[in-house]
């Protein structure tokens, strides 16, 4: 086995761990000392042999990102802009989160965000917590419009 067999090896390995994008990839292989030649034949067989495929990847980024860390749709959508994934793609991919389940989940933010301040001044804790919710990524407008809904 030669050394680009050996280092295809590798990165298949590091591909089937959990799903990955071109970014991810061109970041691992500049760990090794490859010719541009290589590295499209590698990318030629990652995306024929079916270990890297973007839409798969947006597609459980998203949901990862929503339904575990609870990251609201800019958070996401600017993780993945970083990562090269065309706004096409993101687009489709975010259709996957359900809006209902997008307001509980800030809904349910606000509750336990609400339950760490200390401060009586209803202003401030308005404030913190519209803070926290616009650092996870969610819109301002949906976060008022749930402040408001919530009659806080």
């Amino acid at each position: 086995m030669n050394d680009i067999e050996r280092i295809i090896q590798k990165i298949k390995k590091y591909c089937s761990t959990q799903e990955r994008c071109k970014y991810d990839i061109i970041r691992k292989m500049s760990k090794y000392s490859i010719t541009e030649k290589d590295k499209k034949k590698i990318f030629e067989i990652l995306i024929n042999q079916d270990f890297l495929n973007e839409i798969r990847f947006t597609n459980s980024f998203v949901r990862g990102k929503f339904k575990i860390n609870k990251w609201g749709k800019k958070k996401i959508v600017q993780s993945l802009i970083q990562k090269n994934i065309s706004s096409s793609i993101i687009n489709e991919s975010l259709k996957e989160i359900d809006h209902k389940q997008y307001l509980f989940t800030i809904d349910k933010l606000f509750k336990k965000k609400q339950k760490t301040i200390n401060s009586l001044d209803k202003k401030i804790q308005k404030i913190k917590i519209v803070n926290y919710l616009l650092s996870k990524g969610y819109e301002s407008e949906i976060i008022w419009d749930r402040i408001k809904h919530l009659k806080y």
